[in-house]
């Protein structure tokens, strides 16, 4: 029998999530990088990592006392977190059945997803406009039950609806828009005097800047060692949520402190058993017959999908985690972990608009990706604007 616990995700002030495993040089030469962002989400492998410690954790089986915190019985751990970190191939986790996506939520336990590429706000207007596609070809769009063929890459509207053809010049708007219709701005990067529209508009992150020093392995401070990082930290109650589902019942309800992310601050975990619902009911716009698809989370796709889609707007980010073992003689040193070979994944918000059904399954549908939360994709319909409520 399965069980599925809802977990609300919070920090305790402002957040980190680092693209490699240490502060490296830049981009040219031998030059540093000075300015360090980090990631709107946690990787869906880090979260793993965290649900695999907290087991160790309300099962007894990690040896706190000392200043190397490892697993005293590593027989029973592998039965209950499996044997090793997320390889990419065929594994087993122990108990942990599935992961879902990590989300956005809030108090109520709405669920909000990311939209990055399907609204742009021109310039000189305060509209949001939903995207058709910016190609010189005529096309077909699935929209519900209706079929709109031969549309012009040209077209302002499609049946009189505020939609619009893309341009590189108008700046893309990410939205996270909850089952409701409900959304709110990724971040307060808009301008109000022109915007005057969305000046009381909900935003879900904002952004706080800090100075570091880096050091070097004997505490010496390094030359070009000033660098300036931006973290995040929400607003208006919002917070993370995934959906985890385990083979037994061995995740009480509870709330639990612990440090999670590159930069080890406290965070809060809630738990509750709550039975994880469909994408279809908490996406909105889901809407199976379009050809149309949104990516609910990273996506590891092979090179093939490139002839199973008729446009792509979509980001490519880099993908890596830590490699461990039960056996590791110190659980909390992660400095000294291997990590896996970088890999290029499609990032959560990418939209597809797809010709080929049975070729884009073919080159996204990865269970063992899909496992932890990974490769999760939805049909979704051409959203306009009078179906929103700005929140």
């Amino acid at each position: 029998m399965p069980y599925t616990y809802f977990v609300k995700l919070i920090p305790e002030k402002y957040f980190f999530f680092g693209k490699g495993s240490k502060v490296e040089t830049g981009s040219y030469g031998n030059n540093k990088n000075y300015f360090l962002n980090g990631l709107q989400f946690p990787q869906q492998t880090s979260v793993l990592g965290l649900m695999r410690y907290i087991l160790l954790l309300n099962n007894k089986l990690l040896n706190t006392n000392s200043t190397n915190i490892n697993i005293q019985d590593i027989q029973n751990a592998d039965s209950i977190i499996g044997e090793k970190s997320f390889d990419g191939s065929s594994q087993k986790f122990g108990v942990i059945d599935e992961l879902s996506p990590v989300f956005i939520t809030d108090p109520s336990n709405n669920h909000f997803f990311l939209r990055s590429k399907e609204f742009v706000t021109p310039i000189d207007d305060e509209e949001l406009m939903p995207i058709l596609r910016g190609s010189l070809n005529k096309f077909t769009i699935k929209n519900g039950s209706i079929e709109y063929s031969n549309i012009s890459p040209f077209q302002y509207n499609l049946d009189n609806t505020n939609s619009k053809c893309y341009s590189y010049k108008d700046p893309f708007n990410e939205v996270f828009i909850n089952e409701t219709g409900g959304f709110a701005f990724t971040k307060d990067n808009y301008n109000k005097d022109i915007n005057s529209k969305w000046k009381n508009q909900s935003y879900i992150f904002s952004e706080t800047e800090k100075i570091g020093i880096r050091k070097g392995e004997n505490g010496q401070t390094e030359e070009e060692a000033f660098y300036k990082q931006t973290y995040l930290q929400f607003r208006n109650n919002y917070c993370f949520g995934f959906y985890i589902t385990l083979s037994k019942d061995l995740l009480p309800e509870s709330t639990i402190l612990t440090t999670f992310g590159k930069e080890q601050l406290t965070w809060k975990l809630i738990i509750k058993k709550q039975e994880k619902p469909p994408f279809e009911a908490i996406v909105f716009g889901a809407e199976a017959t379009t050809n149309k698809v949104l990516l609910l989370s990273d996506s590891v796709v092979s090179p093939s999908f490139i002839d199973s889609i008729d446009l792509s707007i979509s980001q490519i980010t880099n993908f890596a985690n830590l490699a461990t073992t039960t056996s590791n003689s110190n659980y909390s040193g992660l400095d000294k972990f291997l990590r896996t070979p970088n890999q290029f994944i499609m990032k959560r918000g990418s939209v597809f608009f797809i010709k080929d059904k049975a070729k884009f399954e073919n080159a996204i549908n990865n269970p063992n990706y899909y496992k932890i939360g990974m490769n999760n994709y939805i049909n979704v319909g051409v959203l306009t604007l009078n179906q929103l409520n700005p929140l």
